[in-house]
């Protein structure tokens, strides 16, 4: 019965990944990577030799099973100077069936080079790139026939918040500019940019993009307090650990923590601010005579409703996505008690992650309610009107 209530608070709260220990980190390496055998030679590459590595496509066009488990494959290299090569090359699935190789399909291969020129080859993964490129295309036209050409603004505001995130902020985090000032600019220019493209531009959207600012900063605020609080420093992720003592650049883990927190809560307070000042501009042209006071609690009403509906289906979304790590937080290999896991700094980041987003969601209802019905108000048109025009 704990650990079904542990599961259910970690669902709650939040459905982020997390690595509870060294022993998740390495299930999950390896069930994105599999180990694999050398294919030219038994021998693997001496770190200190430091060989050249090059990425080769290859064609796999005859398999054998041996009986250990490992696929015996000829594959015909179909790019690099070695184009039109056959190689002998033998692959480790460690007996899962998803991950074995099939005849006709198009692999990444390894190429190591040391310093003797001795060359090794390794597989790296399935090439699976132009499948990729399909499903996008397929999204951006289900986009387009579903919401037409304001489908076609979202693709942009899409295209644009991703060039705002690999052309400003990642780089300025890595020159090593601080990463949560870096997370605000960057999502205040996305917002500027995105907002605008699209949903157009008029008064409902102004005013969505002013409550969305407005609760950026309380999320900001929330952000900082509830993990200097929480005494979190950022070390709690692996990868951001690695991140760290990997690279020459000196960037701080807790701003990337909060930074995180920013972006990751923009789309989602985005969606709610302009969702709901749509919805009272179209409950005030349909009823001229409510007051300020009626608008903004019907208008409340369905925004608290709406903001909830996004909290859940966030939280699911998550959940479903982190589904292999709950499980084994569930199956607990080293029996460490509950009360410390939750404790632990991978557990605990999680938590804190999504109460700092929820909480500027959940305030940006009110916040863009109360502009937008004292906008539609006969008695506040006049002040507001001048400034949002």
């Amino acid at each position: 019965m704990k650990k079904v209530i542990v599961i259910l608070i970690f669902i709650l709260l939040t459905g982020f990944k997390f690595t509870i220990s060294a022993n998740a980190s390495t299930i999950s390496s390896s069930a994105a990577m599999p180990q694999v055998v050398p294919l030219e030679t038994s021998s693997t590459p001496s770190a200190a030799s430091a060989p050249n590595i090059t990425y080769l496509r290859a064609l796999v066009i005859n398999i054998t099973n041996a009986t250990n488990g490992t696929q015996n494959m000829t594959v015909q290299l179909i790019d690099g100077q070695s184009k039109g090569k056959q190689l002998q090359v033998n692959y480790d699935p460690q007996h899962v069936a998803d991950l074995r190789m099939q005849v006709g399909q198009t692999i990444i291969l390894n190429k190591e080079t040391d310093s003797s020129g001795h060359i090794q080859y390794y597989v790296n993964d399935k090439y699976r790139l132009p499948q990729i490129i399909i499903a996008v295309v397929a999204f951006f036209i289900l986009i387009m026939l579903i919401a037409g050409w304001k489908g076609l603004g979202s693709i942009l505001g899409l295209i644009i918040s991703l060039a705002v995130i690999f052309g400003y902020i990642i780089p300025q985090i890595i020159a090593g500019a601080d990463a949560l000032t870096v997370s605000m600019i960057g999502s205040v220019i996305i917002l500027f940019l995105t907002t605008y493209v699209a949903h157009g531009i008029s008064r409902q959207t102004t005013i969505a993009l002013f409550s969305t600012l407005v609760s950026l900063l309380i999320t900001y605020l929330i952000a900082i307090w509830v993990v200097q609080f929480t005494l979190l420093n950022g070390y709690g992720n692996s990868d951001a650990t690695d991140l760290h003592f990997g690279t020459t650049s000196i960037i701080s883990l807790k701003g990337i923590l909060l930074g995180g927190i920013i972006i990751s809560t923009l789309g989602a307070l985005n969606d709610v601010t302009v969702t709901q000042a749509h919805t009272v501009f179209e409950l005030a042209n349909q009823n001229r005579t409510l007051s300020f006071k009626q608008l903004f609690a019907r208008s409340f009403m369905i925004g608290r409703e709406h903001a909830i509906s996004i909290i859940n289906t966030l939280v699911l979304a998550f959940a479903g996505s982190g589904l292999a790590i709950l499980i084994f937080f569930l199956f607990n290999p080293q029996q460490w008690p509950y009360w410390v896991i939750i404790n632990s700094e991978s557990f605990s980041e999680e938590i804190i992650k999504a109460i700092g987003g929820t909480a500027g969601l959940l305030l940006a209802v009110p916040i863009v309610t109360l502009l937008a019905a004292a906008f539609c108000n006969h008695k506040f048109k006049q002040m507001f009107g001048k400034i949002l025009q």
